[in-house]
């Protein structure tokens, strides 16, 4: 086995341990930045549904009856 500096067995376990906490802060970062990703699509996709089905709403409409 081989001893690190301080008297330990088995190498680096500190930098192993670190590297753990350093990807599940990728991990946590990845899963943010992918669903504000979504929010801003599923909003460009409602803004754009909106238009299109406010326009179809208008050019199908009856002008009202004058009474």
């Amino acid at each position: 086995m081989l001893e690190s500096g301080d008297g330990r067995q088995g190498g680096e376990p500190r930098t192993m341990a670190l590297g753990v906490v350093f990807h599940g802060a990728q991990l946590a970062l990845d899963l943010a930045v992918a669903g504000m990703s979504l929010a801003v699509a599923l909003a460009f996709f409602a803004l754009v549904t909106t238009v299109l089905c406010s326009a179809a709403f208008l050019h199908h409409s009856k002008p009202a009856a004058a009474s």
